[in-house]
């Protein structure tokens, strides 16, 4: 395979010499002079690896980095910075900002070339290391509407970012998404141009070009937030769109609304652990007895099949935690208290309540949860 070598540098004669070399020496070169034409090449072309100089006009190639690992797309992309700088402080404010190699001019061409091909076959291994370990899916599934799944689905996933940085959360779902605006996140991108897509041509590319990265650093895939943007989705889409998600990451949490579909069942049936959320009233309970007994037929490979109990009001505790175990037969693995204040003022800053409020009661039961999960 020939690897696609991205060159961006000011000067023509500079961009002239690292071609010629890279040409001779079987790649295939891509070249930008400035940020702004390099930012295309790299949606346009997506390089394998980009040979970066630091002194541009307008935006330098230190900021140019930094937005390229603030991208879920980009933020793994080998970036080698080539410069005339080569004081100490300056090398190492490139590796900060998050360049894989740093290497001053001049450069012998061989070198040049022997470093490029050292840092693909480490970035291909490195790959090849991700892609075999399969991550541990967690799914988050609503006994109903409007028990907060949502916001569930995210704080968990928000627990277990302070832990493991290779966290994705997603939504799927039939109906319109809620994800995004609960994270206070643009709702213009999405999976929806997924849906409809033959799955064997579903890629890695197509689907981080759908994701977001969100402030505790997670990265986010959401459904279309309008029912008219949710094409019919076909179970192996979804199928096609977790296996992407779980070789790119260590654990996915996936939030299946409350719909018991095709859907549901299939993702429950591959999931290593899935967690019912309910509350504690009879309405909620009726429901939880259904879909217990859809779970537990559904998911006889998960390792944790549990129900996280969500106080929304003071009103809602008439049935204990006793009583739920034992009609669901299912453990409790966590009560979330009455938070609705908190929780509203976090929802409004598009903050997550286990990073806005730490020692609430709530964060403590859903770092307990995420304490189980890293266990599987």
């Amino acid at each position: 395979m020939t690897h696609k070598i991205l060159i961006v540098d000011d000067e023509p004669n500079m961009l002239k010499m690292l071609g010629m070399t890279l040409e001779a020496a079987g790649f295939q070169i891509i070249v930008a002079q400035e940020a702004k034409s390099a930012w295309k090449k790299i949606a346009d072309e997506a390089p394998d690896l980009v040979v970066l100089d630091i002194m541009m006009p307008g935006m330098d190639g230190l900021e140019f980095l930094r937005r390229l690992r603030l991208q879920p797309v980009t933020e793994l992309l080998p970036v080698i910075l080539l410069s005339a700088l080569s004081a100490v402080d300056d090398k190492i404010a490139g590796l900060k900002a998050g360049a894989d190699e740093y290497l001053t001019k001049p450069i012998d061409p061989r070198e040049f070339v022997a470093r490029i091909t050292a840092l693909l076959e480490r970035t291909e291994r490195l790959r090849e290391s991700s892609s075999e370990q399969s991550a541990i899916i967690v799914s988050v599934i609503g006994v109903k509407g409007g028990v907060g799944t949502t916001r569930v689905a995210s704080n968990i996933a928000g627990v277990l970012t302070t832990v493991n940085r290779q966290i994705i959360l997603g939504e799927l779902r039939p109906s319109a998404g809620t994800l995004a605006r609960s994270l206070g996140l643009s709702e213009e991108n999405h999976i929806g141009k997924l849906l409809g897509v033959d799955p064997t041509r579903i890629n890695s590319k197509m689907l981080a070009e759908s994701l977001f990265k969100h402030q505790t650093g997670m990265r986010v895939f959401c459904f279309p937030p309008t029912q008219e943007d949710v094409e019919p989705v076909s179970v192996e889409v979804i199928n096609a769109i977790i296996e992407i998600a779980s070789s790119e990451s260590n654990i996915l949490v996936l939030d299946l609304g409350s719909q018991f579909d095709g859907i549901t069942h299939e993702v429950a049936s591959i999931s290593n652990a899935v967690l019912l959320v309910l509350e504690p009233t009879p309405i909620s309970l009726d429901a939880a007895r259904v879909a217990s007994s859809l779970i537990k037929k559904w998911s006889t490979g998960a390792s944790l099949i549990g129900c996280i109990v969500v106080n929304r009001s003071a009103l809602a505790s008439s049935i204990t935690q006793g009583e739920i175990q034992e009609d669901l037969g299912l453990p409790i693995l966590g009560v979330i208290p009455q938070a609705a204040d908190v929780l509203s003022s976090a929802y409004r800053r598009g903050q997550l309540l286990v990073n806005d409020q730490e020692s609430h009661m709530a964060s403590e039961t859903f770092k307990r949860i995420g304490t189980m999960l890293l266990e599987l």
